[in-house]
């Protein structure tokens, strides 16, 4: 585990440190952020449990700093809206489907809509579907 401040990477201890620090907390860190929900996690980290000041861990969104600290993967937690039916008619509201659910051929067809539209894929997700792809 590590946490990411504006210099780079704690230490293996520093971040131990800290772990252990928070990890009798755990009811207490759920009780606050339950009162405050819109808050990210890093923020309450930092605002309630005295980690170090970190503009990343402050400004991640909880999804991306569970897959950057290695906790979870993109494919486990991360979701892409399924706009079209097999048939190809226009769902009334996009189902979301796991990336790890999509079929290959659909990943495929994704890659080649941004391919000829441009636009942007989330770092993230372009690898994953790389490597669904064997690309």
């Amino acid at each position: 585990m590590s946490f990411v401040h504006e210099t780079g990477n704690f230490t293996i201890e520093e971040a131990l440190e800290i772990t252990e620090k928070l990890a009798p907390k755990k009811d207490e860190i759920k009780k606050i952020w339950n009162k405050n929900p819109d808050m990210r996690f890093g923020q309450l980290l930092i605002n309630y449990f005295n980690v170090p000041e970190s503009g990343r861990l402050w400004y991640a969104e909880e999804v991306d700093w569970l897959i950057d600290n290695n906790y979870a993967k993109v494919e486990d937690i991360c979701f892409w809206g399924v706009n079209f039916k097999k048939d190809n008619t226009l769902r009334k509201y996009p189902k979301q489907v796991l990336l790890k659910d999509l079929k290959t051929d659909h990943i495929a067809n994704i890659l080649a809509f941004f391919e000829r539209n441009g636009g942007n894929i989330k770092a993230n997700y372009l690898e994953y579907f790389n490597k669904r792809l064997n690309i």
